[in-house]
């Protein structure tokens, strides 16, 4: 995920935004490397990225 879209994605947590993020997982972004932006940049997003793939895996 590349740092634009991860900001317009994660700041207001808006479920419309969250759901974005689960599409783009389902579709087949790499969740590694995505998840690295966040650990690096933003640690206490990190649990609610790894819900979204949790939920994308289980949808």
């Amino acid at each position: 995920m590349r740092p634009a879209l991860y900001c317009r994605c994660f700041p207001g947590e808006r479920r419309h935004d969250l759901l974005d993020v689960v599409e783009l997982i389902n579709a087949g972004a790499d969740v590694r490397r995505v998840r690295q932006h966040p650990e690096q940049h933003a640690a206490d997003r990190v649990a609610v990225f790894d819900g979204l793939v949790e939920e994308a895996m289980e949808g």
